[in-house]
């Protein structure tokens, strides 16, 4: 009894917090939760889930289908989205074998063809996210997984008294992300339009700098924004759609803030591009940001998150982002804040004008 009684203790959460947030749902209660998520589904309540492939793709490079059939009439979607479900499966007859046999491949831009080795399970993509007697679930990449009670609400009470979310600013709503020659939302768009609106940011979105002795391939940061000579923004911007995409802008954030508050080859790499550019206030820029790591601090600059959204769509919100991202936010942010001691971590979600662009292939 006593090895019993040893066994279900639950202690040793206190001293590592991140052992064992996640178990396997039981069979019953994932069968339970299927016939949540088909009844979501045939419903028509597709705002309650997301969809998106279980990897990061960039959205720059890659398309997506529902189908890989020889003959021409395959739809190629810019971007994944639960609107598309009712386009390609009779919601009446849908079934959770349908969704788990069938595929969503990638369309490659680069090549013009469909990639029918680089496919998902539709079910494998679905988040959904639900309580069931008293505990909380989430779909992730095919796998029904039960969060642990004591991980869930600290999550929860981090998003709600932590985090800081603020509204878009008025001058960046609503730019158009579509390239109608390519037929994608792009990203780079809204970056080179915010330079565009604010001279005086510096556009580091495609920059090729080196971390240690790594390879020259990091950006550091979408935007750098100096606000009047008194304090520097630092952007990291991402389309807001799964799981997958925000936790990389979240990972992402973390690893280039880390790296230019310890890393002295970062650093110079960073000012260097800032000496090369052709912004009208680089030498403010120079004069602020220090030479050497030791003189870096990090309550000097603010961290901000830009999810860019659909802005026909209602507006989300922090507490709509999913669980898993969520928890990655918590753990970038107590990095940048505790460690780093970086001023502030903002989120805002800015509205943008996308075209669900549909081609034939």
């Amino acid at each position: 009894f006593a090895f019993l009684e040893a066994y279900a203790r639950k202690d040793y959460l206190d001293l590592f917090p991140n052992y064992k947030n996640f178990d396997e749902a039981s069979e019953l209660e994932a069968e339970l939760l299927d016939q949540e998520l088909l009844n979501i589904i045939k419903t028509g309540q597709l705002n309650k889930i997301t969809l998106g492939i279980p990897e990061f793709l960039s959205d720059n490079n890659y398309g997506f289908s529902y189908s890989n059939h020889n003959r021409p009439n395959n739809n190629i979607y810019a971007y994944l989205d639960p609107s598309q479900l009712p386009e390609n499966f009779k919601l009446e007859q849908l079934t959770i074998r349908k969704l788990r046999n069938a595929n969503i491949f990638a369309y490659s831009f680069e090549d013009n063809r469909i990639l029918g080795s680089q496919k998902w399970s539709v079910y494998d993509c679905i988040s959904f996210e639900k309580q069931l007697n008293q505990n909380y679930f989430v779909l992730s990449d095919g796998r029904w997984l039960k969060v642990d009670n004591r991980f869930y609400e600290n999550i929860i009470a981090f998003m709600n008294n932590t985090l800081r979310e603020e509204p878009c600013e008025e001058i960046y709503k609503n730019i158009d992300i579509s390239d109608h020659a390519a037929m994608q939302n792009r990203e780079e768009i809204f970056n080179k339009s915010v330079i565009s609106i604010r001279p005086s940011c510096i556009l580091f979105d495609k920059a090729k700098l080196k971390i240690g002795l790594g390879r020259k391939d990091k950006e550091f940061c979408d935007i750098l924004d100096m606000i009047d000579n008194k304090h520097i923004r630092i952007i990291h911007c991402k389309p807001y759609k799964d799981s997958s995409s925000t936790n990389y802008l979240f990972s992402q954030a973390k690893f280039y803030c880390d790296a230019f508050i310890h890393d002295q080859n970062f650093l110079t790499e960073i000012r260097n591009y800032i000496s090369e550019s052709t912004c009208p206030e680089k030498d403010s820029y120079l004069n602020y940001i220090k030479e050497l790591t030791a003189e870096i601090n990090g309550s000097d600059y603010t961290v901000c998150l830009w999810l860019l959204h659909n802005k026909n769509e209602i507006a989300p919100s922090k507490m709509d982002i999913p669980l898993m991202a969520q928890y990655e936010l918590m753990l970038m942010h107590h990095l940048l804040r505790n460690t780093c001691k970086f001023r502030d971590i903002i989120i805002r979600f800015i509205p943008v004008q996308k075209t669900n662009y549909i081609m034939k292939k």
